[in-house]
């Protein structure tokens, strides 16, 4: 039984009877929650990784994330991303990971891209050194350009990505823009995942 509820006439989740938030009931669904509820601890974030956040220009969220498994890892920002429906790295990330590309007949933004092929899922644990703790959803595939958005953010020289909804829309997130931090449900803790 849903303990939250979907007012018919404004398609706004409403909060559980008895709570001062509102609950997800279904995939997909995003929530906004007032300001800084998540640093005042309205929102529960217990048993979820926490990936620390730096702003890029204009305020654009990155998170602060070692790619790669542990012998062959790489620490860099990652841009997250609610509104891409793939994760992409540039350029010099995947010369770094030591991944070959494939040539591929994509572009994103007039830009083309490769595919890499990950004979295994590729890692995305938070960096402790950053104030993050655990692994958030893997990368199960990738492509690698040098796309509009890194050229924009001066990210070509040194390795970066961008994290989608194939990582970001799998299991519950929460982005807080004002303390800089993204909560992740860790892989394999959820049914729903």
């Amino acid at each position: 039984a849903a303990r939250g509820g979907e007012d018919s006439n404004s398609g706004v989740l409403t909060p559980a009877a008895g709570s001062e938030s509102p609950e997800l009931i279904s995939g997909g669904a995003m929530i906004l929650y007032p300001p800084r509820w998540v640093d005042k601890g309205l929102v529960s974030t217990e048993g979820m990784s926490t990936v620390t956040c730096v702003p890029l220009l204009g305020g654009i969220p990155a998170a602060v994330l070692n790619v790669g498994q542990t012998s062959s890892s790489i620490i860099m920002p990652t841009i997250v991303d609610l509104g891409s429906p793939f994760s992409l790295m540039n350029v010099a990330a995947g010369k770094a990971l030591g991944l070959e590309a494939k040539e591929t007949t994509m572009t994103f933004a007039n830009k083309p891209l490769s595919a890499l092929p990950l004979d295994e899922k590729l890692p995305l644990t938070a960096v402790a050194d950053a104030g993050g703790r655990g692994q958030i959803r893997p990368l199960e595939q990738a492509l690698v350009g040098d796309a509009g958005i890194f050229q924009s953010l001066q990210l070509i020289e040194e390795p970066a990505g961008l994290i989608g909804l194939d990582v970001l829309g799998k299991g519950r997130l929460i982005l807080s823009i004002a303390s800089q931090q993204l909560w992740s449900a860790t892989p394999g803790a959820h049914a729903d995942e």
